[in-house]
Order: structure tokens, then sequence, then C-alpha cells
């Protein structure tokens, strides 16, 4: 391995190969068009923009100017030689390819600025260390911005990486989804809850009716009666599921389960059989 190679590798930097360039921007981006602007946020050599169709409009960023002169020869295409992160760019892209440094910071830095720069229904396609989606609260936060799906690609294509590496897809859409990841939200939402609720839901004995042991929860540290507002505050940072109709499933299940004692107000009942886990060492608060 070569001293710029070794250079590079300590910087997180790998590049791709051209074949397997051409390849996924033939299998993630098949619709690009003579209307599409593409851009590369860290060209390096230029890997990435030679495999872009010639009738697609395209160019890169790329910080190291020895590089960026590289990128020119290689692909004839507009380098901008500069930091993505602040550079001004020559045209608003309408999709994003690239495999940038494997540095978390970065990478979230890039796609902060993709999604400024982006309208919806656009597309990012990186090749990211697997790590990047490996928590479930990172997960979440890029959905809440973008649909995800990723896909495996062999580590064995840059000689020296010891990390597992994927190809990930951001779409920035107004509604978001997660393909091939699975219980994400769901954990991050149960690493979210206060221990008291986190036990009705990872318990060996937890409750098959997990919105009703929390609604009961909820019931019993309001004193076993309480309003439906009331509720409300005190579920909302601790539900079983990340439903947007959440409101919705505890008035359904606050009708069937529990004593309506007024206008938008419910009590426990009197012989509740549903017993929730005992802990008085903590009072639930909202």
């Amino acid at each position: 391995m070569s001293k710029d190679e070794n250079h590079r590798h300590a910087l997180g930097q790998y590049f791709t190969p051209s074949w397997a360039a051409k390849a996924l921007v033939a299998r993630h981006f098949p619709a690009l068009g003579s209307d599409d602007i593409a851009i590369d946020p860290c060209a390096g050599d230029g890997r990435f923009l030679m495999g872009i169709p010639s009738h697609v409009g395209a160019f890169g960023v790329e910080i190291d100017p020895e590089l960026a002169q590289m990128a020119r020869a290689n692909t004839a295409r507009t380098i901008i030689t500069g930091d993505f992160l602040t550079a001004a760019l020559p045209a608003r892209p309408t999709a994003v390819i690239g495999n940038p440094p494997f540095e978390s910071d970065l990478i979230d830095a890039i796609l902060d600025r993709c999604y400024e720069l982006l309208d919806y229904d656009s597309k990012i396609g990186l090749i990211l260390p697997v790590y990047m989606f490996q928590t479930s609260r990172r997960v979440r936060r890029y959905s809440e911005r973008f649909s995800l799906h990723q896909e495996m690609i062999p580590r064995d294509l840059f000689p020296g990486i010891k990390t597992p590496v994927m190809f990930a897809s951001f779409v920035k859409e107004r509604k978001t989804f997660m393909s091939g990841l699975f219980l994400y939200a769901e954990a991050a939402s149960v690493k979210d809850m206060a221990r008291e609720y986190a036990s009705l839901v990872c318990g060996l004995n937890a409750p098959a009716n997990t919105w009703r042991a929390v609604i009961h929860r909820a019931l019993t540290s309001l004193g076993g009666e309480g309003t439906l507002q009331e509720i409300y505050g005190l579920v909302e940072n601790h539900r079983p599921s990340e439903t947007m109709w959440w409101k919705e499933q505890i008035r359904k299940v606050i009708r069937q389960s529990f004593v309506c004692s007024g206008p938008g107000k419910y009590r426990l009942p009197e012989e509740d059989s549903f017993e929730p886990e005992e802990d008085n060492s903590m009072r639930m608060t909202a």
C-alpha cells in the first residue's frame, strides 16, 4: 500500500472502484435524466462522477486541490475545490451520490446540507460504514427527514478497510418510511421511556395489552382518576409504539377498559383484574 493510500485511510477515505461506482449509480439512480443535476460532495478523483451517464448534468466538490485536479482530468466535469459544507455551488442538485470520509460528524453535516439543498422526492446515495445505522436513536433522527434504505456491499471492495460497509439511500420526503431497517423507531421509543414505563414493555412478564398497562400507570400516578388531557400529557413521551394516531389509540383503549367518570374524564375500575408491576421507588412525572 502506497504512502498516499495509508494517509487517505487514516482520514477515513477509501476510493470506490470505478466499475463498482458505475454499478451503484445504475442500480440506485436508474431514472437520472437530462433534467437532473447530480453532485458528488466528496468527489475524490472522480470515481462516482465517471459512473454518471454523460447526458446527465453533474459536478463535484473536493477539498483536496490535487484530487480535485485529478477529478477534472478524469471526468471532464466541473469540480469545485472547497468544502461541500460551505462551498458556493453552480447549480441546485436533484441527486447526491458519493463516498464521503467515514467520519460520523462529517456525514451528519453532509446530510444536513443536502436536506437544505434538495427538493422533496430527491435522493441521496452514499457509501457509509454500517455503524452509521447501528443505533436506534440516530436512525430515528434520520427518518424524521428522510425515507431510508440500506444495502450491504462487500467490504473487500476497499483494500485495507476493517468495517462493514453499505450503500445507504436517503430520500427527502414529507411522509417517510424505512426499508431494510426493523425495530429502530420502536427501540428508540423504549429508550426514551422512563424506567417505570420501559419495564411495562420490556419485562419478562410484560402484559399482552401494553397500551392498557401504560394508561393504567398514568391513571395510578394521577391518583386513580384524570382527564384525557392529563393522560395525554403523561403518556406522550412514553408511548409503546410510534403511531401518529397515539391519542386515538388512548381513547380507544380507555373506553374499552376504564370507567368514564365525567366529560373527558376517566378512572380506574374499582375491581381491576389487571395489576401492574409495583414500583414504589418511582413516581411517574409528565
